[in-house]
């Protein structure tokens, strides 16, 4: 056990330090799924929380209402930030999920998946403009001149998400990854399934099997069947 509780403790000042990652705040939960560890290991909650309690009593993190950050100026503003950012995302999702429950059902579309890598990354506080990348799967069967009209009537109705919409019918061409790192993988983790059938992010996933080599402990149960969010 003591072993485990020195490379977690490791892995969490690693994960939070890494600047691909750009990890300002996060909660424990969400951190826990990202853990920079050497190897699969098994991290129960007594195990985690008495690795987290460790560095908070060292001083080497600052911890709050489940949140975590290696910095401790103004932590409760951004973690407020943090919260209020969230709950635009949540609008933000249902925003979509109106938007484009056409195309879901009527234009052939497998899977129409939502960045949230860029989206929190790229907030855009001032304008009030919420970039949203999404990517699009389409059946073979789909008609471009129909998803490209539909795309031109969203950007008209639309002012306070402006979307970037890249479509394949191929899984493998739907995110380019030049380089397979540490940052990459992690954009592919935060690409989510807004709508999803046949199992089709899934199977986008599965063709990204790499991450998880860089991720090792990520739960799987995150891409198992049916899941959205």
């Amino acid at each position: 056990m003591k072993d485990n509780i020195d490379i977690l403790q490791k892995a969490i000042v690693d994960t939070l330090s890494n600047k691909d990652l750009n990890l300002d705040i996060i909660t424990l939960d969400e951190l826990k799924d990202i853990l920079l560890i050497p190897h699969v290991i098994e991290i129960t909650d007594n195990i985690y929380w008495n690795s987290i309690s460790k560095l908070q009593s060292d001083k080497k993190i600052y911890l709050d209402d489940g949140f975590v950050s290696l910095k401790h100026d103004d932590f409760t503003g951004r973690k407020q930030q943090y919260i209020k950012n969230k709950k635009t995302l949540n609008k933000d999702i249902q925003i979509i999920k109106k938007d484009f429950s056409f195309v879901f059902d009527k234009l052939d579309v497998l899977s129409i998946c939502i960045d949230l890598f860029s989206y929190l990354n790229n907030f855009e506080q001032s304008s009030g403009t919420r970039i949203v990348n999404l990517y699009v799967l389409e059946d073979e069967r789909a008609k471009p001149a129909y998803f490209k009209a539909y795309k031109a009537f969203l950007r008209v109705k639309r002012r306070s998400v402006k979307y970037n919409i890249r479509s394949s019918n191929n899984v493998k061409e739907l995110i380019t990854v030049k380089n397979k790192n540490l940052k990459s993988a992690f954009h592919i983790l935060n690409v989510k399934p807004v709508f999803n059938r046949n199992s089709s992010y899934e199977k986008f996933i599965y063709n990204q099997m790499w991450v998880f080599d860089i991720f090792k402990n990520y739960p799987m149960r995150k891409i198992s069947m049916g899941y959205k969010i």
